[in-house]
């Protein structure tokens, strides 16, 4: 018999599925041996919280014994309409039942070019939505109270469609006016030690002037030229996946340039 605060830490990690974690699985195995419960009592579980769910045989998946997938469509779906492009590359669904069927056929781990999208759809972390804005041959780039510089961006409220929250975070942040284009590759950043947050990038453009205006929640605000870009920056240090976001925007075909940094 397993320890009931065990099993109450379990039922609440994949019972409740939503914005932090679109998507949880849980082996019948697991269901039935640990939790002590039926998969009808467990999938009510799921129904009760305002989750969906999908049951599938040993038969139907790569998982030994069969697995439940609890998921958020709404939630999941809003990661998959960020992935669309890299889940079409690779001939992946982006409907959120037929994702989660996928799922459950194809184990991935995160070094999978879709890592990326399971970070998003699995993860238990906070959700940042930043944006990599190069304009001219600079980036934008801003000074937070940590004395780092960061990418433009905050936290989508809640069923806020990350590209509208982007849009929205950019005009606060620096008073632009911007369009949100391809997904870049998600990562988890260690905000402080031992607490990490989710950030999913996207590549924009500018849709009116460069002027910036800085608010009240960064120390300063520049566009930086691509050939100063570095892991530090005037003394200030860039995340290196902050970093990494930018090179990909660099790096993409539809880029003029060829430059490496």
């Amino acid at each position: 018999m397993f320890d009931p605060a065990y099993v109450a830490e379990v039922l609440a990690k994949h019972v409740h599925v939503g914005a932090a974690k679109p998507v949880s699985y849980l082996p019948i195995s697991t269901i039935e041996k640990v939790l002590n419960m039926p998969v009808d009592a467990y999938v009510h579980l799921i129904e009760k919280a305002g989750g969906r769910y999908a049951v599938f045989s040993e038969a139907d998946t790569c998982i030994k014994s069969g697995a439940v997938y609890a998921y958020s469509e709404i939630d999941l779906a809003s990661v998959l309409e960020n992935y669309k492009g890299v889940l079409a590359e690779h001939g992946w669904p982006s409907v959120p039942l037929e994702f989660v069927k996928r799922l459950a056929t194809d184990w991935l781990d995160l070094h999978n070019p879709l890592g990326g999208v399971l970070i998003a759809a699995f993860g238990d972390y906070p959700i940042s939505i930043k944006g990599v804005l190069i304009h001219d041959g600079c980036v934008l780039l801003l000074l937070n109270e940590r004395g780092e510089w960061d990418l433009p961006g905050g936290r989508p409220d809640p069923g806020e469609d990350h590209r509208t929250a982007l849009r929205r975070e950019v005009r606060e942040e620096a008073g632009l006016d911007v369009e949100v284009g391809a997904a870049l590759e998600g990562h988890l950043f260690e905000v402080l030690p031992g607490r990490f947050v989710r950030i999913e990038a996207f590549a924009c453009v500018l849709a009116g002037p460069r002027d910036v205006t800085l608010s009240h929640e960064h120390e300063d605000v520049r566009w930086v030229p691509l050939s100063d870009l570095g892991e530090t920056i005037d003394g200030h240090s860039l995340p290196v996946g902050y970093l990494g976001a930018i090179r990909q925007v660099i790096d993409q075909p539809r880029s003029p340039s060829d430059r490496e940094v």
